[in-house]
Parts: structure tokens; sequence; C-alpha cells
């Protein structure tokens, strides 16, 4: 169940890392709390994980488990 959350995450983050480097400030390093561009990000990936366990549990109710 996890996978669901974990493979969004890297995938978010690494296609942002790759693209815009270390420029991109995702939290506030003082604060330690995420900055509005952290919690779009996080949002991206939650879209992502809900999406990823609705496919998931879609195709597997079509083959028949439950």
């Amino acid at each position: 169940m996890s996978a669901f959350a974990i493979v969004p995450l890297c995938v978010v983050f690494g296609l942002v890392f790759l693209i815009k480097g270390e420029h991109i400030d995702y939290r506030n390093a003082k604060g330690d709390n995420l900055t509005p561009k952290g919690w779009a990000l996080f949002g991206v990936i939650f879209i992502f994980s809900v999406l990823g366990y609705w496919w998931f549990h879609n195709q597997f109710s079509s083959l028949g488990y439950r």
C-alpha cells in the first residue's frame, strides 16, 4: 500500500529536481515547513497516488480479485 505514495513521491520530486535542479524552493529551511510550491508538489503527489490506487483497484477487480 505504501508503494502508492512512495512511487509518485519519487517520480514527482525526481522530475522536479531533474528539471529545476536545486533552485526549487519547496520548503522554508528556517521554519522547516513547506512553501506554496511544496504544497502544490504534494498535491500533485496526492492526485497521482489516488489515481494509481484507483487504476490498480479497477484492473484487479476486472480480473476477478476483490
